[in-house]
């Protein structure tokens, strides 16, 4: 078991720590914030310090890491980090839940999170750092390049392939064999069935608000 340091200190840290202790080939001794950041000494019960200190205090010669915050800026920050632990001498570690499946020689990359009840089919490959969330499947054949984040219940078809730093909202749908291009936004339930350019945008609009609230709703269908 080896001792691990996780940067970030906000929901995707609680999550990653959590999977991590689930697990138990990894044991969280520390988190790790940029300086501007640090609200105070501990996290979860462990030690909180900022990044400017990390290397003296957890040298690299003696821990292991993982950068757990989400996809801001179009997953950027996070991959702007993994390249300063890296830069630091840090080996970057997987998390992935006990509870997913991925078929073997799918993790090409470091810093890949898969959680819960993922699928991750024969032949596809993911690069680094990428997140793969509860119930999501990635199909055969299909390649996340690096720093992409694909939310729950989304489904990458087989031999699809999505382009770095891309983002897919929840219950993203991307037909087989279909190439979405770099730092793209897929909204919540979109389904794209066509190739497209790098920094597409889609965006599925909401389902529009009954105009009865639920007591009189509750009424009209006799549900009460």
């Amino acid at each position: 078991m080896a001792d691990i340091v996780l940067f970030g200190a906000g929901k995707v840290a609680e999550v990653a720590d959590a999977l991590f202790r689930e697990a138990g080939d990894h044991r969280v001794v520390a988190f790790a914030v940029d300086r501007a950041y640090l609200d105070g000494p501990t996290f979860l019960g462990q030690p909180v310090v900022a990044f400017e200190q990390l290397a003296e205090r957890y040298p690299p010669a003696r821990v292991k890491a993982f950068v757990a915050i989400g996809y801001h800026a179009l997953n950027t920050a996070r991959a702007e980090w993994v390249a300063a632990l890296e830069a630091q001498g840090y080996e970057l570690v997987d998390c992935v839940s006990p509870r997913a499946w991925v078929a073997e020689g799918a993790l090409t990359g470091p810093n890949c999170l898969v959680m819960p009840n993922a699928v991750v089919e024969p032949g596809a490959r993911l690069g680094r750092d990428v997140v793969v969330w509860s119930n999501a499947t990635i199909g055969h054949h299909a390649r996340l390049d690096d720093h992409v984040w694909v939310a729950g219940n989304s489904v990458i078809g087989g031999g699809a392939r999505l382009g770095a730093y891309t983002f897919a909202a929840l219950g993203t749908v991307v037909g087989n064999e279909v190439t979405v291009g770099a730092q793209s936004f897929l909204g919540a339930g979109v389904q794209v069935t066509r190739c497209c350019a790098d920094k597409s945008v889609f965006i599925q609009p909401d389902t529009e608000k009954y105009r009865l609230d639920s007591d009189r709703f509750l009424r009209i269908s006799k549900l009460r």
